[in-house]
């Protein structure tokens, strides 16, 4: 695991608390590749606030030959991609 992909973790894990105190929001939701991050959020939660939050993912956006599908990509939803 790289330093980015780490620190990814705790910058979103940390979004997450701060959503929560500031809205009140206990459900994240995301794509499955988000799975661990939102888990981190999650237990920054239990531990910090000693209160419960949750994590939701769904399968990602997958192109014909199974790759990733997305502004990530450089692929928007519709489908265009980036001249």
């Amino acid at each position: 695991m790289s330093f980015t992909e780490f620190s990814y973790l705790l910058l979103q894990s940390n979004d997450y608390l701060e959503l929560f105190r500031r809205h009140g929001c206990t459900l994240q939701i995301g794509g499955s590749d988000q799975w661990s991050n939102i888990l981190g959020g999650v237990d920054l939660i239990r531990r910090v606030e000693q209160k419960t939050a949750h994590a939701l993912t769904t399968p990602l956006v997958t192109d014909a030959e199974g790759r990733k599908f997305g502004k990530s990509t450089g692929a928007a939803a519709c489908g265009w991609t980036r001249p």
